[in-house]
């Protein structure tokens, strides 16, 4: 039987199995056209973040917590996890392929188990597929990472914080998150308006709309998992992503306890008015 795979691009690495057969592939998302000997063209989608490249780099920069032993005696190198993403998203079967210790490989699955994946397809269907993800781990960045983090204005905070990957639902919540503005969530239109920075590309071009993200508020009032629902262009994306990563969220709780949960936010971007930008509402998602 002859098997012809054509592919491009690389970061990741991805393993999928359809008819017995073990199909490898390497890609920074992209896809492949694999053409087999009684079988028509297939098209495959390696399984990828829901959030993009540069967002998933910004988040485990942010998000690492360096072991006290190791950080004292400055260990530093690379951990690659291979993992099974299942066709609903879910991980399962978690190996280090390449550790260092055990604290840093424990701190690289705790990283992993908090990004949302979007599972492998093929021909649009989604399927099962093994996958391969790596964390850096140096110290002299960690040490400005964290310079930089306690520099940001701090939220007051739940005493207790679920501690699990679990993302909760609207209809298991008791109290929603909310962003932490002065004059609360009834001055965020004014907020937005006063720190919001109208685009040049978007200026330039006339584009005007609605931006829309969708992201995860974490228990420790930080936002991960960030991704354009409803694009504008025009570098509005990037600036809508701007200011919601400068805002200090307030998470969901259940029974008074800080827990995971999705959110959805709605920025109008609008050159009537003198060029002024006025907000939507925030809606908050069922979940995923």
């Amino acid at each position: 039987m002859k098997h012809h795979i054509h592919w491009f691009s690389l970061y990741f690495s991805s393993t999928f199995e359809k008819s017995g057969m073990k199909f490898i592939f390497s890609g920074m998302l992209c896809f492949c056209l694999i053409s087999v000997f009684g079988l028509s063209a297939q098209t495959y989608v390696p399984p990828r973040p829901l959030s993009d490249h540069n967002l998933i780099k910004s988040f485990l920069s942010t998000h690492l917590v360096y072991p006290t032993e190791e950080y004292g005696q400055k260990t530093k190198g690379t951990v690659t996890l291979s993992f099974l993403i299942k066709s609903d998203g879910n991980i399962k079967k978690i190996n280090v392929k390449e550790g260092i210790t055990e604290s840093l490989n424990n701190e690289a699955i705790r990283l992993l188990r908090k990004i949302i994946w979007l599972p492998a397809s093929l021909n649009g269907v989604a399927v099962d597929a093994e996958h391969e993800f790596s964390v850096k781990f140096d110290p002299r960045k960690y040490e400005k990472v964290r310079h930089k983090n306690l520099l940001q204005p701090a939220c007051h905070l739940p005493a207790s914080a679920d501690t699990s990957s679990v993302i909760y639902s609207f209809s298991k919540i008791e109290t929603s998150p909310e962003p932490v503005i002065e004059g609360g969530i009834r001055n965020l239109a004014s907020y937005m308006k006063e720190n919001l920075r109208y685009p040049e590309a978007a200026y330039r071009l006339n584009l005007s709309g609605i931006v829309t993200l969708g992201f995860v508020v974490e228990p420790d009032s930080s936002i991960t998992n960030i991704h354009v629902i409803k694009a504008v262009g025009g570098g509005c994306e990037q600036e809508a992503i701007r200011i919601v990563q400068e805002i200090c969220w307030k998470p969901a709780t259940i029974n008074s306890m800080a827990v995971r949960s999705i959110y959805t936010f709605d920025i109008r971007f609008s050159l009537d008015n003198n060029n002024r930008t006025n907000h939507i509402p925030n809606r908050q998602s069922s979940g995923i």
